[in-house]
């Protein structure tokens, strides 16, 4: 999971936003 973590991951960003809009 750590690796997701990495550099230029904006997809963990959009998952957490959509998980807080809902």
């Amino acid at each position: 999971m750590r690796r997701l973590w990495g550099p230029g991951t904006p997809f963990l960003s959009l998952l957490l936003l959509v998980s807080i809009k809902q």
